[in-house]
């Protein structure tokens, strides 16, 4: 990937056990943007084998999207893949495969976002988590220095530009997107933009990489305290980091 201020958005599909159909239509609802013609590029990134995907092979191309694999290296290193396959592109925007944007004019209004806020580094919105019967919004509330080091509040529905992007620490098995906005901000000073909108819906079940499920809670706990060491100057107390939805 290369940072080329030409207005262009790559954007990385992630996926891991989802089905065709999961996979097609969060591809549709990038190429249904109203932002979308010369100005996109698609990669989707598999967490899997070639050979598993045989069946997705005629519809990605005439989708005019390129397919990587990168088998069985979890969420962060097939996100790092895929933004490594990108081209000239301006800004990043990384979807699971498991979610779909709900309107067509998303990432333009997240384009307009960036460019009215020059010193943001990053535009984030709103999800809706899906999980069996239950619906909730994941929290997401405008940016704060403060509460970055104590909360997780920015979902990762996010348009970034390509120049900010460190990518995400493959060291971690769960919570990659936290530490993230947390190495952006102690790197680059990367603060972001709250688009007050909910932009992307997450239908979780066993197919989803995004499933934090597939994480004991011994293991989410040791990453949270990985996490806590790496950024001790900015999060010295981390009481409640991932709480389950808005209140």
């Amino acid at each position: 990937m290369n940072y080329v201020k030409n207005g262009k958005i790559g954007v990385v599909i992630t996926a891991y056990k989802e089905t065709a159909a999961q996979v097609l239509k969060a591809i549709d609802s990038v190429r249904g943007q109203d932002h979308f013609g010369e100005n996109f590029e698609i990669v989707v990134a598999f967490d899997r084998d070639a050979a598993d995907t045989w069946f997705l092979e005629g519809l990605l191309e005439g989708n005019k999207v390129r397919a990587f694999y990168k088998s069985h290296s979890g969420v962060a290193a097939t996100r790092n893949f895929g933004v490594e396959k990108l081209g000239d592109v301006e800004y990043i925007w990384c979807l699971d495969a498991d979610t779909f944007l709900l309107f067509d004019d998303v990432l333009s209004k997240f384009v307009k976002a960036l460019e009215t806020a020059p010193e943001r580094d990053y535009a984030y919105g709103r999800i809706l988590i899906e999980r069996g019967e239950s619906q909730y919004l994941a929290v997401s509330r405008p940016f704060s220095e403060l509460a970055l080091g104590q909360q997780m509040f920015i979902p990762f529905a996010a348009l970034i530009r390509a120049d900010k992007w460190v990518g995400q620490d493959e060291s971690f098995p769960v919570l990659v997107d936290y530490e993230m906005w947390l190495e952006m901000y102690e790197r680059n000073g990367s603060r972001g933009v709250l688009v007050p909108m909910v932009v992307l819906a997450n239908r979780i079940d066993e197919h989803s990489l995004s499933d934090v499920s597939v994480v004991s809670r011994e293991e989410r706990e040791k990453a949270l305290e990985g996490i806590k060491e790496k950024h001790k100057k900015i999060c010295p107390r981390i009481k409640n980091p991932l709480p389950d939805h808005e209140s």
